[in-house]
């Protein structure tokens, strides 16, 4: 197989040279031979795939997760929302000016936001975590707390009874303001639901929807398939529906071959449904007190949303085919997919994509010309105030001392 689409699957996963290495049971040396060759042994990349891909259920034709979360309070306390709400106050935060939905303070751990006003209850604090945050914190939850996304959720009310005191409604005090949950089919070689046959079913009036708003894009760069999109709704809908095919979508941002990504991952379509506002407050105060699932509910509202139809016998019948997937309640399993992101993965895989290249090409010149400029640019680099709490942090837990001058 190309060292190329090796080296590509290697990236998308984070894994390091040595830890590839290690999986493959290779060692640095064999890997720098198969580089350039520019070809690996097909057993290798067999071995990465049995040790890497993702476990799922073959039973279940969905698995869903939460995608995106934003929480809201009635407080300008954004320490005590990280330490008794979060569970992360041993974890160190950085501290930026950073002004985004009206907020001027702003505090990161990694791929976990939280946005606060300085001095306006009113506004608050604002958590918020995108697809890879979720994956960040159910990690922190399952590892370090014990906990689940219904114990933070139920976590989040109860911490609004530590201030009885102040002048507000106790209903208003945290708002789940969005929630994105993903369905995602996993892939199979006997085929899967067809995205461009939904567009062709609404283009004959054989679907019926809430929202107003359609859109099917179907995406082609470089003479190749982007993969196909569609959104029911808007940004600003209490409720958006965005179904796409992730596999191509995936392996257009990875650059790996459909066949790898399938192999990695097992996955095809991504059916996701974004709550917004009430909707979305309701559906975890829903899940919260009538104990509902996740998984479950959100096919509810997909299907209160979208009906989809076919003509059979002359007459307009639900599509066998589109609710063979979202008509039978034992297809779909939640899960919690926690990812551990060690400090400073982020910068080094933005290293290896970006600079790295651009770092060698400097070395070379530099033993060409005899200059050394990258010597220099070194020694005069400073690491910002803002970053070395989590270096601190890292020299703590190794046991080893910094010196920052």
């Amino acid at each position: 197989m190309e060292f190329k689409e090796f080296e590509n699957a290697r990236l998308s996963l984070g894994l390091s040279v040595g830890d590839t290495c290690a999986l493959v049971d290779s060692n640095k040396r064999s890997y720098a031979r198969w580089r350039n060759k520019g070809d690996v042994p097909d057993e290798k990349f067999e071995l990465l795939i049995e040790t890497t891909k993702i476990s799922k259920d073959d039973n279940k034709q969905l698995t869903a997760s939460i995608d995106y979360l934003r929480v809201r309070f009635r407080t300008c306390q954004f320490q005590r929302i990280i330490n008794e709400v979060m569970g992360l106050g041993n974890k160190p935060f950085i501290s930026e000016v950073y002004s985004r939905y009206g907020y001027t303070g702003f505090e990161s751990f990694n791929h976990i936001n939280l946005y606060y006003a300085v001095d306006d209850d009113q506004q608050g604090t604002l958590i918020e975590m995108t697809g890879q945050g979720c994956r960040e914190f159910e990690w922190y939850l399952i590892n370090e707390q014990k906990r689940s996304w219904t114990d933070f959720f139920k976590k989040c009310y109860e911490f609004s009874s530590s201030f009885e005191d102040k002048h507000f409604d106790r209903k208003d005090f945290v708002r789940f303001t969005r929630i994105d949950i993903a369905l995602d089919e996993h892939y199979s070689e006997i085929g899967n639901y067809d995205l461009g046959r939904l567009n062709e079913k609404k283009e004959a009036g054989l679907i019926s929807r809430k929202a107003k708003k359609y859109r099917f894009i179907d995406c082609e760069s470089n003479k190749k398939s982007d993969g196909k999109t569609i959104y029911f709704g808007t940004r600003q809908s209490d409720v958006m529906l965005s179904f796409y095919e992730k596999d191509y979508e995936q392996c257009a941002k990875l650059k790996l071959e459909l066949s790898t990504y399938h192999k990695l991952y097992g996955l095809k379509n991504r059916y996701e449904i974004r709550l917004n506002g009430d909707a979305s407050n309701k559906f975890i105060f829903d899940h919260i007190h009538k104990k509902t699932d996740i998984g479950l509910e959100a096919i509810k509202v997909l299907n209160y949303q979208l009906q989809v139809f076919e003509i059979k016998d002359s007459r307009r019948v639900l599509d066998i085919e589109w609710y063979s997937i979202f008509g039978v309640t034992d297809v779909v399993k939640f899960e919690m997919k926690p990812k551990y992101f060690p400090i400073g993965e982020k910068e080094y895989q933005w290293y290896e994509r970006s600079v790295a290249g651009v770092r060698k090409r400097l070395e070379i010149i530099e033993n060409i010309t005899g200059k050394s400029r990258l010597e220099e640019i070194d020694e005069l680099a400073e690491v910002k105030e803002k970053f070395r709490p989590q270096l601190d942090y890292l020299a703590e837990k190794y046991g080893v001392e910094i010196l920052y001058d």
